[in-house]
Parts: C-alpha cells; structure tokens; sequence
C-alpha cells in the first residue's frame, strides 16, 4: 500500500505526483516560454507577467541579474547588502546624519511638512503644542485615515532601476551614447508597435517647435483621431492666463489649419509647473488605453510624472478634509485667528505641497532625462477609473543624434541648456539683443557656427539657455574651437569638444532668403532671433554650421503669435513704413491662418569645399579672403532649385534680386 502525500494526476495511462509549489513552478516556467517572445519586443506586459519579471522604474526595460554587460542589469537587495554602495546623494547622507541626531520631538517638528499629517499650527506653535496635538489625534481617527490613505491608491511598479538608469540619475554618468544602452528609435518603428484601435496623444516641445512635430505621424493616423499635447509652455509664458489666452489659440489655428486637427484635440500644459495637468484626463476621454508619444526632450515623461502628482495630490486634499473639523478647533485654542495667521497657513501649505511635489516627483512615475533613448519600453501607467497610459520611447528624426551627444564635453551642461528660456523675458521685440556684422561668425560653445554676409548687419536675440559669442570671422571660430584649452577666457564658454577630425563632420546648411525678422529654430535647444537691419549691399545667404544630429528650420517669429504686436499702421489704419512701426503703430493679436508658410526647412549643402578651405587656411596660418565668389554663385543656383521644387513657375534668385513683403515667403518651402 503506497501512502499518497499529495495530489495524483494521470496522463497518459501514468501516474505522477505534484506539488503544489511544483504545480506553481511549472506555471511559470510554461508562462515564460508562451510569453517570452513578446516579452523581448516593446509591447506591454499582463500585471501578473509584469510581476514575474521586474521592470525598472525609469526607462521601462525587463531587469536582469545575471550579466553586467547587458541592458536591464540591477543590483538586488542580496548584491546591495553585498557592494555596500547605495545610490545615495550627498545631501541626503547630510540630511540623514543630522536627522537621526534630533530629539523626537525636534524631528515631529522639522518633519511637519508631512503632506497627510500636517497639522498648520501657526507660528506660535510649540513643540509641547505639536506634540500635544498628536497625542490627542486619536487611534481609531488614524486607522481611518490610514485605511482611506490605501484605498484607491494608484499602483505603482516596485521602485527598482537597472544600473545604467542610476548613474544616469545620481552621478550624470552616459558613458558612451551607443545604441546598445541608448537605442534609438524612429516614428515609423515606434508607431507600428501601437494597436490601430489605440488612441495616440502626441506630446510636441513648445520650444523648438515645429521641429517636434513629425509630419509622419499623418501617415499612420487620421487627423481626427489624433490628440496632441503641447508641452513646455511655460518657455512661452509667464502665466497660464497667457498661455490658454494667446498659446492655446495659436496652436489651434495652426495644427487645424495645416494638419486639419479638431481644436479641441490641442491642449497646452507644462509638465514642469503643472499648468493644465488637471485637465489631461478629460482631455484624452478614453475608456481604454492611450499611447504618449512624442520626439525625444518632447517632454512625456515629465508630463506623465505631472499628472501621477496631480493625481495624488487631488487625493490627499480629499483626505485631509477628514481632519479638518478636528484641526480647526484645536488651532483656535492655539492662536488668533489674525490676518497674518491666515498668510502664514497659506505661506506653509505651498511650502508643503512643493516639498511633497519635488519628492514625488523624484520617485515616482517614468525616469526623466534629457539623453535620447533613456526610455527603453513601453511603460504601463494604471489611471484612476480604469484608465491605462503608456509612455512611449522617444522617436528621432536624425539617427545621428547619438553622435552629437558623444561630442559634448560634459552631459550637464546639455542639461542646462535644454531647459531653456523664456521667450517673454529673451524674444521679444523689446528684449536685450547684440548686434553682427558682416563677415562675422556668430557661435554658441560650438553648437553652430552662423556666417552674416558681406556688407549686412543683423541683431540677434537669444532665446537658448547658454551664451553667445561674436567672432570676427568662420576661421577665428573655428580656430578657438580646435584650441580654446590654451585660451583661458573661452575654456567654460564651449559646450561641444571638437578635435582635427570631427570639426571636419560639420554640416553646411543656407538660410533660404528672408526680409525683416525670423527665429532660427535648433532641436532640442531653441530658437534665437534674427532682425536684418540697415540695406543690403549683396544677396549672400546667411550660412548656418552644424554639428551631426542637429536640425533646424526657421519660421515666422513666434513671439507675433504669442502676444499683441505691430500692426504694421497707425491709428488711423494707414501703413506705416519700417522707420516708423516702433513709434507710431497700433498694436494687435496675430492669428494663423496658412496662407504663407510658417516654417521652412534649410538648404542642404552636400560635398561644399568652404568648410575644407578654411580650415586648410588654419593650418597654413592664411587670412579669411571672405566669400569665394565661386562658392556664391553656387548658393544662388541651390536656393533656385530649392524654391522650385515647390512650384511649377521660374524661381529666379541672384545679386540683383530684390525682397520685399510680396516676395519674402517665395523662397521657402515647408
């Protein structure tokens, strides 16, 4: 007699006994080889396969313990307790050490920025009074307010990260940008991965746009079932009132207009101060899931973490009403109830929920960097009222952005030029501006180099967040970026590391021909803007220097749009000519309405020699001789063909053309 210890199964006329930690196991192991396929794509995962294989909390990436050299490795809790090496900042070890030295009482008191159980005592509050009120908040109103803490709370992957992620986020360590631990993606690859019954919200950068907008993306879908959020307003803007008033109507106009997008599927926001954060969830409206994509530095992570914290936010709020009634007797036993009390409460509760923001923020939803492809899968984002978002890898248009970023001299300095600056403060047409004349290079730290014509002159307003420089001539430019180490002035000025080989990878583009004023659009940095002044003596282009993996375009200027301007007449309605717009026109808001190109792309100049010259006149120590007129007569031929390629009339452009207000647009082409 054989005595049975667990279940027994037969199959095939066999007998075989399982545990049920053997049954589980085998499920498990069946799992991972139905599913392992679809796994190893960017597609998203079930709730219970995404709890078998972790994934790490900023860039979306399966985690893997087993070999260093591949993506997705972490360390687990046994390796951390092995290394002794946590991913702690400097200040929060000084934080930390100073904290756990404090009496108790001292730290209720220091750590009363506690978002949930913040008591606003005033500023006449005491230890004794805190404490006191924290022995009277009784234990059946804390259990209460524990159990509505957990209920509905949004779910939340387990906060680990593969290690690229963590030096990334704590020592700004990008090691080599490959395509191994940074891969980049294209629109096409990105949106082939979508489900064709998805809804896609296009997150675009207000701040080089409308480089950020793909035309692509109108292969894929229907206008009208696109939804598009336009991010970083708050480069635009000083104020939201600004922003819904003058922003929100612009890229309305525009995007129904060219593209035929219903206006109400534009939003504006800004995920860094959370400007119309609140209104993203009616805005996509979907029952089901949603897709966020968008360029690289478009900012959808950064929306996406916005939203979390509003989220949050809105349900802590809710929650402390429970302790409202209680509160409010116990702070009038405390202190007056005075005009500056009230400013005080007011004063320490957005302290409060800034504190709360920037911590939330910083551990919760996707990771959030400027590098292109820092985000490596999709990332399942649980909404409340059974909403799902995906937060989409960032698309490229230039698969040379990479090799742009291995040219920086350091990461951060990237990192603070993308954040940008604010276009009401540097673009306007009452903005600080320099000055340059012909002949002369106007620069950035490397990241272009802008040739102005012989006998021009153009002011310059800059709207990048790094400095410019004038100088005198392509060679001076091109000399102090080859040797600015032995030039102490220009040693912190230069952003990009240039050395004999890659100077010679510059990218030589023509501005198409304009009059009066244009932004000149970079990706991922911003605009500055270009005003022609004084007359012309020659039709030389402006010639614009790039490093690979930057792009640019010039548009109409974008400040016109964005706030009330010249009319360009007088009071009376009568034209005003150029002298006198400043002093006598009227002012008034610009609406779009298509029908003069609002952007153009550059002149490609492929196989050009001025590049290669120059620099042999450096090393053969020669004085620029200014523009070979050979090299002139070229650019003009380009611009023809250029412009005609959108126009079955004779485009005609040389020294003796004239551009006026009824021609400037003829030579662009979107």
């Amino acid at each position: 007699m054989v005595v049975m210890t667990s279940p027994i199964t037969s199959f095939s006329g066999g007998m075989y006994r399982f545990s049920r930690i053997g049954i589980a196991n085998r499920c498990v192991k069946l799992a991972f080889r139905r599913f392992n396929s679809t796994l190893d794509s960017l597609t998203s995962t079930s709730a219970l396969l995404a709890n078998i294989f972790p994934t790490c909390r900023s860039c979306g990436i399966r985690l893997q313990t087993m070999d260093k050299t591949k993506p997705g490795y972490y360390l687990n809790d046994a390796d951390r307790e092995i290394n002794k090496k946590p991913y702690v900042k400097h200040e929060d070890v000084v934080f930390n050490d100073k904290y756990s030295q404090l009496p108790v009482e001292d730290r209720i008191l220091l750590m009363n920025k506690n978002f949930l159980f913040t008591k606003t005592l005033g500023e006449n509050a005491t230890r004794k009074h805190i404490a006191a009120y924290y022995r009277n908040t009784t234990d059946v109103l804390r259990n209460h307010i524990l159990e509505e803490n957990t209920k509905n709370k949004i779910v939340e992957p387990e906060s680990l990260e593969c290690i690229r992620c963590r030096d990334a986020s704590y020592r700004s360590d990008f090691k080599k940008l490959d395509t191994k631990e940074f891969p980049v993606m294209s629109l096409d690859s990105i949106v082939s991965q979508i489900p064709r019954n998805e809804k896609i919200v296009y997150v675009v950068s207000a701040q080089d746009f409308p480089i950020s907008l793909d035309p692509k993306i109108f292969q894929h879908r229907l206008s009208s079932e696109l939804f598009f959020i336009i991010n970083k307003s708050d480069l635009l803007f000083k104020s939201n009132e600004h922003n819904i008033k003058y922003g929100l109507t612009f890229f309305q106009d525009y995007l129904n207009v060219k593209h035929g997008i219903p206006r109400e599927n534009v939003i504006m926001v800004s995920g860094k101060t959370n400007w119309n954060i609140d209104k993203v969830l009616n805005f996509i409206n979907t029952d089901g899931t949603c897709y966020l994509m968008g360029c690289t530095n478009s900012g959808k992570s950064t929306v996406m973490t916005s939203l979390l914290f509003t989220i949050e936010l809105e349900r802590k709020q809710k929650l402390e009403k429970l302790l409202a009634n209680k509160e409010q007797r116990y702070v009038e036993k405390l202190q007056e109830k005075t005009i500056r009390a009230n400013v005080v409460l007011t004063s320490r509760k957005k302290k409060e929920i800034k504190k709360f923001e920037e911590h939330f923020k910083a551990h919760s939803g996707p990771g959030i960097s400027y590098i292109p492809g820092f985000t490596r899968s999709f990332m399942k984002i649980d909404l409340p009222d059974n909403k799902v978002m995906y937060d989409v890898p960032g698309f490229v248009n230039s698969k040379d952005l990479p090799y742009f970023y291995n040219l920086l001299k350091d990461p951060k300095s990237m990192k603070n030029i993308s954040k940008g600056s604010n276009i009401q403060e540097r673009g306007m047409f009452y903005s600080k501006y320099i000055s340059v004349s012909g002949g002369q290079c106007l620069s950035m730290g490397g990241l272009f180099y802008l040739n102005v014509p012989t006998s021009s002159m153009v002011q310059v307003r800059n709207c990048i967040n790094n400095d410019m420089h004038v100088f005198k001539s392509f060679n001076k430019a091109l000399d102090v970026s080859l040797n600015y180490d032995s030039m102490p002035s220009f040693k912190d000025k230069f952003v990009i590391e240039y050395d004999k080989n890659t100077i010679k990878d510059l990218q030589r583009f023509i501005i198409p021909p304009f009059y009066g004023s244009i932004d000149l659009v970079i990706s991922n940095l911003g605009h500055i803007n270009l005003v022609a002044t004084g007359a012309k003596a020659t039709n030389e282009p402006f010639i614009l220097y790039l490093p690979k993996g930057l792009e640019a375009k010039i548009r109409q200027p974008i400040s016109q749009y964005l706030a009330k301007t010249f009319s360009g007449r007088d009071k009376n309605g009568n034209p005003l000519t150029k002298e006198n717009i400043s002093k006598k026109s009227t002012f008034a808001f610009k609406r779009y309405s298509g029908k003069t190109p609002f952007s153009s792309k550059l002149i490609t100049c492929a196989n050009d020699k001025e590049l290669l010259l120059t620099l042999e006149d450096l090393s053969s120590d020669k004085a620029s001789k200014g523009a070979n007129p050979d090299q002139v007569l070229l650019d003009y031929k380009r611009i023809r063909e250029f412009a005609g390629s959108q126009t079955s009339k004779p485009i005609n452009y040389d020294a003796s053309t004239v551009l006026n207000e009824e021609n400037k647009y003829d030579y662009w082409v979107e």
